[in-house]
């Protein structure tokens, strides 16, 4: 991902994630959830691009990959700040935060007690709505799926859509938790974990 497009890639992952189950329980108003999800999801880019690894298709934008590295369990307060991390929660009414943190937290006390050892993680995974199902998020996949397996790293993600589970585990990935919903009409979510393969073939 170039300098210049942390922002289209989050205008990009909003939209993807406009109508996820998680974020419409999170904040149930559309106009209120995009407009916390463009700042929020170009955040999660700059992080990512600068921090670690960001991957967006070419030569047209249509799909990103956001990425955490090994190194990077958790952020400073000043890396917190420069991403703009740090002033998402102003993004969110009290009863919105309380919601987004409801389901979050569980996601990652799960993560930290299942795969303490060093690790990829998969943040965001976003492909342009009239774009998928061509391919473009194995694609965007791939590269640290790959490097995951030299490196003998395994790579971990969460999923709230059901539907996600068969993709990822044709990438080697398997269940850890089903996550029940924090209150009744919330997310289910699925915490995945995919463990090194040295030599497994490049998808």
């Amino acid at each position: 991902m170039r300098p210049d497009q942390e922002r289209s890639a989050g205008e990009l992952a909003a939209r993807a994630f406009q109508d996820d189950d998680l974020f419409v329980w999170v904040e149930p108003n559309p106009t209120l959830r995009a407009a916390f999800l463009v700042p929020f999801m170009t955040a999660l880019a700059r992080r990512s691009r600068r921090l670690a690894v960001a991957l967006a298709t070419a030569p047209v934008l249509e799909g990103v990959s956001l990425w955490k590295g090994p190194e990077l369990r958790e952020l400073s307060p000043e890396q917190l700040a420069m991403t703009g991390l740090d002033r998402i929660h102003e993004r969110l009414s009290a009863e919105a935060l309380a919601r987004f943190n409801a389901v979050f937290g569980p996601i990652e006390t799960s993560l930290a007690a299942d795969v303490p050892e060093p690790c990829w993680y998969l943040g965001v995974l976003a492909v342009e709505p009239g774009q998928q199902g061509r391919g473009l998020g194995s694609r965007l996949m791939a590269p640290i799926l790959a490097r995951a397996d030299r490196e003998w790293l395994a790579v971990t993600l969460e999923t709230a859509k059901a539907r996600n589970l068969p993709l990822y585990r044709r990438h080697g990935f398997e269940v850890l938790r089903e996550l029940a919903p924090p209150s009744p009409g919330g997310p289910t979510v699925w915490t995945m974990r995919r463990p090194p393969a040295a030599g497994r073939p490049v998808l």
